[in-house]
C-alpha cells in the first residue's frame, strides 16, 4: 500500500520583529490567490503583526492594516492586483455555516485570505487551508509552526522558506545562542516539579 506524503510542515523561530518580518516577506511570496491562512495564538502571539508583514512585502502601507475585531474582515488591494483580505473570528463561535456569511465569506474570492483566530471556523472551510500558529517565547521573540496544504511543497516559495527558517527550530545561529541563554539565566522554567519519571529512559 503507498504511503501518504507528509503535510509539508516547518518549525520556526523568529527572534525580533525584524524575523518576523522577513519570515512574513517569505510567506508573502509563497501565497496565491484564492489560499486561506488559519492564523492561531493566544492574544498578543503577534498575529496582526504577521498579516502586517506580509501586506507591506507586497507594498500595501502596514500603518493601514489594524486588527478586524469588530468589523471581522478588512480588504487590501497590492498595487500589483492581489487582494489580501484579513479577517477576525474571535467573536464567532464556529459552529454554524452562517457565520462565514456574516463573515463575508462568499466575497473573498481569489483573494488571499488571513484569518486570525481561524482555529474557530476552520472546521467551516471547505477550501485547502494552511494552519499558521505563533506562539511567545520573550518580548519580541516568537515561535510557530505553519503546516500547509499538500500543494504548497510544490511551490516556488517554499524551499526558500525551508532553508531559511527550517533550522528547526531557529532561523539563525545567534538565534541557537539566545535560546540557549533563556535556559542558563532562567527565563524558561518547567511547569512542574521535575519527578522521578521524567528521569527514566534514554
Amino acid at each position: 500500500m503507498r504511503e501518504e506524503s507528509p503535510v509539508p510542515t516547518l518549525e520556526f523561530h523568529l527572534e525580533n520583529t525584524e524575523g518576523t518580518a522577513r519570515f512574513g516577506a517569505l510567506l508573502a511570496g509563497l501565497l496565491q490567490p484564492g489560499d486561506v491562512v488559519l492564523l492561531v495564538g493566544e492574544l498578543g502571539a503577534g498575529k496582526t503583526t504577521l498579516v502586517r508583514a506580509v501586506a507591506s512585502s507586497l507594498g500595501i502601507e502596514p500603518a493601514a492594516v489594524s486588527s478586524p475585531t469588530f468589523t471581522l474582515m478588512h480588504e487590501y488591494v497590492a498595487p500589483g492586483g492581489a487582494v489580501i483580505v484579513h479577517a477576525d473570528a474571535y467573536r464567532l463561535r464556529g459552529d454554524d455555516e452562517a457565520e462565514l456569511e456574516l463573515l463575508g465569506w462568499d466575497q473573498t474570492g481569489d483573494a488571499v485570505v488571513l484569518v486570525e483566530w481561524g482555529d474557530r471556523i476552520g472546521s467551516l472551510i471547505e477550501r485547502p487551508k494552511a494552519t499558521l500558529e505563533l506562539r511567545h517565547e520573550g518580548e519580541q521573540a516568537r515561535s510557530g509552526r505553519l503546516e500547509a496544504p499538500d500543494s504548497w511543497a510544490d511551490r516556488r516559495g517554499w524551499a526558500p522558506m525551508v532553508e531559511a527558517f527550517g533550522g528547526f527550530p531557529f532561523d539563525s545561529a545567534r538565534a541557537q545562542w539566545a535560546d540557549l541563554y533563556r535556559w542558563f539565566n532562567g527565563t524558561y522554567r518547567l511547569s512542574r516539579p521535575m519527578e522521578e519519571a521524567d528521569l527514566d529512559g534514554d
